[in-house]
């Protein structure tokens, strides 16, 4: 991405669809995770993110691509 000084420019990784990735994740698996915050009265991305928190660095090889 250009820079606003001239000949500089800008190396960005940025997930900008990250948010709506997580929905569909929510969406599309995590029924069990929606149905325990109903019944916890918590939220789902909360339970999610805790067992996501479980997982070690590298997430056991699993890779996720967005298209």
């Amino acid at each position: 991405m250009p820079h606003a000084l001239p000949g500089i420019h800008l190396l960005l990784g940025a997930m900008v669809s990250s948010g709506g990735c997580l929905r569909w994740f929510r969406d599309q698996l995590g029924q069990p995770e929606m149905q325990a915050a109903k019944e916890q009265r918590t939220d789902a991305f909360d339970l999610l993110t805790q067992q996501a928190a479980q997982v070690g660095p590298g997430s056991e090889g699993v890779i996720f691509l967005r298209t």
